[in-house]
């Protein structure tokens, strides 16, 4: 598995993209144990945990915001797999519930507690577009291995040589 990091070009990989999404704001630690769990594959992990220049204006960071946020919404475009993780997040960025629907031709996974204050939302969202939910991450891992090893989009991926 390979990561790009937001706001880097990821363009000349050819291979399946996953893009994990939620919540980034609050924890990297779920997204290194994506990387460290899921490693087995030949995918690339669109990160959209922005990493800031220090020393950046408030015009440059404007200019710079706005690069970040058309990364994230071309990831959403290209990946092939998203993550959304509202794990023990009870203030996800309004972006992500939206942008569950608007996916509704991905592979798509939301992540979830039995405790998340909006799960009455999520619950209808993934309903009415058929998106699959886990309760643990450990599920999303047993599901994202089931995907990854019988999915007909992945098929044959594994086998392209890992371009740097």
């Amino acid at each position: 598995m390979k990561e790009v990091v937001c706001p880097n070009d990821y363009s000349k990989y050819r291979q399946y993209k996953l893009l994990c999404s939620g919540s980034i704001q609050s924890s990297d630690k779920w997204i290194m144990d994506i990387k460290r769990d899921l490693n087995d594959y030949n995918v690339i992990l669109l990160n959209p945990r922005a990493i800031y220049p220090e020393g950046i204006t408030v015009d440059d960071w404007n200019e710079y915001y706005k690069k970040c946020m058309n990364w994230v919404l071309d990831a959403q475009d290209n990946a092939d797999f998203i993550i959304f993780n509202f794990l023990s997040f009870n203030n996800p960025d309004e972006i992500d519930f939206a942008t569950m629907g608007f996916n509704k031709l991905k592979h798509i996974v939301v992540m979830y507690d039995d405790n998340f204050i909006y799960r009455d939302y999520i619950d209808m969202v993934c309903e009415k577009y058929y998106i699959h939910n886990v309760h643990s991450y450990e599920d999303l891992i047993k599901y994202m291995n089931e995907m990854f090893k019988n999915d007909v989009l992945y098929n044959g991926i594994k086998d392209i040589k890992d371009e740097n």
